[in-house]
């Protein structure tokens, strides 16, 4: 169920890319799809062109762009492209053309995400190399790039994927941008359309109807910076490309979430640069910036034109629907889902609500990118409401059900059931309900808010927000570095059996406060009628070579016989009872605390059974005191970084004293707990089980995050997702 969710998760990110890109850029695809499939029409090897003579030259300007309208209303954008781009070049300042463009590549866009979910979705094929090789060709052309046939990312589907990510991309979203800024100083302009669908897979997701004016250019160019920001912060980073090619058949091949830490850890092993900030980094993280602040204010901008227009609105693209329960709505006009035997001609789009809405999103991102205090974006109000309004989008045209089914996703019946079953009344419904549902599972999803303007006025690479990592010297291979503030033994119930019949039980325990060279510890049995120990023997446990805080030893065990007197302690050999073990504990004294012997202990039932394995992921007792001397030293695996700079620029790691929260999860080794300024938390907010902020000294209400707040809350948030029964 977990990864299904993931999968979900992941299919959504795609969805917002896919509604995001918007392009008008010119290109030479000579796509022919009529039926959503998006096939290219030039066979493999052949040339997009060289004509001996003018195809247009007996076309007018109305038969260039009427046949260019018909394109696009049968989703052959690449026809549709040669024609306006033709009305282009006769008159530069078309708006006809300008339009026309922007609208042929917003389905030349889905079509080229279409083929991106199948590179790298979870029903991706492991591509033979001569197919791999065609996608690539398929792909260049779409964005107008001829490859050589020694190009290496002809054989590599991701190392072509990174190129159009990183290099083409952006460059379209450029043109994108120079056109809609040219329509936006012909305020008068329209481009009416009676057909203009969009594909998914095979699958027509809509077809949008109406008349295209300023207040659309608007809320285009808001979609096409929010992109342009999403590819600049990409591009900021190194991404590493030998290495991730390395991995892609890995992470297709049946796609493993589990692994993808250790994945991750190799790469920033093996490849110092990756995730490290590019050359041109901080302009793109800059950039970034700005695109975003420019999408905001273009949202709202588009709005306040839909609210100027004084003309018939009845056939715009756009246009405000009635108040309804104290939410205003847009109204998408076309050809959407049917219902009683009819196509529903409008779908709602969230405007303004009671609590959330985009026009209240739009603001809070201008105001934090302009540096407002306390204006913080918030997970709840600002970040789940896009996801919950295309979860809403989808389940107003094609549902859910149908588009999970398209890339061979399979979700809980139930569940898609209680998406599509959430009320429609208004707009705001979708949004109230998903964070609602976050609330009861997880955590108050108010709890988090983002600080963007110091995230991205402190430019740096991802490599230095995540936790440390290195060889792990008790696993031999790359991980991050993770601590338990309690010591752990490696001994439990399922060895004890294993142990009678073969005459001794083996212990290791790891202990990062335990003393170098070795450790005593006494092993003691109790009969199930006695507090007193039947039997109970020393014995020294010394480090493992090349282990970190491990120590180990063997000790000899046998089971007295019936009826026989209680063996005599410090014989060397633990002596069950007769009749079965009630609980065996171990105790020892810690080197930071030698005053306080540290206890463990196992209690069995009549089966042989016990309520507690020590084993490693078992941090602490329910009753061990959390501000005992054991929590108040300095943790040797915990480090953070100062947030007074640019995590990359720090040489030395300072050790982070314990807070004495033994929860059920490690504590990871932040580089920079607050994620360079970015991640704000309110632990008040977070509903951790039995904690009171002030008992560990953080303060109440949002407050930047460090590795310890961060790791206290990943704790409690990854022990309810392992909780989860749905």
């Amino acid at each position: 169920m977990r990864r299904t969710i993931l999968f979900l998760l992941a299919f959504l990110a795609v969805g917002v890319f896919a509604l995001a890109l918007q392009g008008c850029g010119s290109s030479g695809d000579d796509s022919t799809a009529t039926d959503g499939d998006n096939a290219d029409g030039d066979g493999e090897g052949e040339s997009d062109g060289d004509v001996e003579e003018d195809p247009f030259a007996d076309l007018s300007d109305a038969d260039l762009i009427e046949r260019g309208k018909e394109g696009l209303a049968t989703f052959t954008y690449g026809a549709a492209e040669d024609y306006f781009n033709e009305l282009l070049r006769r008159d530069p300042d078309s708006s006809d053309a300008l339009f026309g463009l922007c609208l042929a590549d917003v389905q030349h866009w889905v079509a080229l995400v279409n083929t991106l979910v199948g590179l790298i979705g979870p029903t991706a094929p492991p591509f033979p190399e001569d197919e791999a090789a065609a996608e690539a060709r398929r792909l260049a052309r779409r964005v107008g790039r001829i490859m050589a046939e020694d190009d290496p990312t002809l054989t590599d589907p991701l190392a072509m994927l990174l190129d159009l990510i990183l290099t083409d991309l952006p460059k379209l979203n450029e043109e994108q941008q120079a056109r809609l800024a040219k329509l936006k100083t012909m305020p008068e302009a329209t481009f009416a359309l009676t057909d203009f669908p969009v594909y998914f897979k095979n699958i027509k997701m809509f077809s949008i109807r109406g008349e295209w004016d300023l207040a659309d250019v608007y809320m285009l160019d808001g979609v096409t910076q929010a992109l342009y920001a999403v590819l600049k912060l990409i591009g900021s980073q190194d991404l590493a490309r030998a290495g991730l090619v390395h991995i892609y058949p890995e992470l297709i091949d049946g796609l493993d979430i589990t692994k993808l830490p250790a994945f991750v850890a190799t790469l920033l092993n093996n490849y110092e640069t990756f995730l490290a900030l590019a050359p041109d980094g901080a302009a793109s993280t800059m950039a970034a910036r700005d695109a975003l602040a420019a999408s905001a204010e273009d949202v709202l901008e588009g709005y306040a034109a839909i609210e100027a227009e004084t003309d018939d609105q009845g056939d715009d693209v756009f246009v405000i629907g009635p108040t309804q329960f104290q939410v205003k709505q847009l109204l998408l006009k076309g050809a959407f889902y049917e219902y009683g035997g009819e196509t529903y001609p409008e779908i709602k789009v969230l405007w303004e609500g009671a609590d959330y809405g985009l026009k209240q999103s739009a603001e809070q991102l201008r105001a934090d990118l302009a540096g407002e205090a306390g204006r913080r974006f918030r997970l709840q109000n600002d970040l789940l409401v896009p996801v919950a309004m295309l979860l809403d989008l989808i389940r107003q045209t094609i549902t859910l059900e149908q588009l999970l089914a398209s890339l061979g996703i399979d979700l809980d019946p139930e569940i898609l059931q209680l998406v599509d079953g959430i009320s429609a009344k208004t707009a705001e419904d979708m949004p109230k309900n998903i964070i609602s549902f976050i609330k009861l599972l997880l955590f108050d999803p108010s709890a988090i808010e983002l600080d963007l303007d110091a995230y991205f006025t402190r430019p740096a690479g991802l490599r230095d927000a995540l936790p440390n990592w290195e060889m792990d010297p008790n696993k031999d291979d790359a991980g991050f570095l993770t601590e338990y503030e309690c010591a752990r033994f490696g001994f439990g119930v399922d060895e004890l059996s294993k142990a009678v019949s073969k005459g001794e039980i083996e212990l290791t325990l790891d202990d990062p406060f335990g003393p170098e060279g070795e450790i005593q510890v006494t092993l003691s049995a109790f009969a199930s009628d006695s507090e007193t120990p039947y039997d109970a023997e020393t014995i020294t446990l010394t480090a493992v070579e090349g282990k970190v805080f491990r120590f180990a030893a063997s000790l000899p065990v046998a089971t007295a016989a019936e009826d026989a007197e209680a063996p005599a302690s410090g014989d060397g050999t633990l002596t069950l009872p007769a009749g079965g073990v009630a609980k065996l504990t171990a105790a020892y004294i810690e080197a930071s605390d030698p005053e306080a012997p540290l206890t463990l202990e196992s209690e069995y039932d009549e089966e042989g059974k016990t309520e507690r394995v020590w084993s490693e992921g078992l941090a602490c007792q329910e009753d061990t005191s959390r501000d005992g001397a054991h929590f108040a030293a300095a943790s040797p695996y915990l480090f953070t970084l100062p947030d007074d700079g640019p995590a990359e620029l720090q040489a030395s790691f300072a050790p982070l004293a314990a807070d004495g929260y033994p929860g059920p999860q490690p504590y990871l080794a932040w580089r920079s707990g607050s994620l360079n300024n970015l991640l704000w938390v309110d632990l008040d907010k977070a509903d951790l089980p039995d904690y009171d902020p002030a008992d560990y000294g953080f303060p109440s209400g949002p407050a930047k995050t460090d590795a310890r707040s961060m790791s206290l809350f990943l704790q409690f948030l990854l022990d309810k997702l392992g909780n989860l029964s749905l």
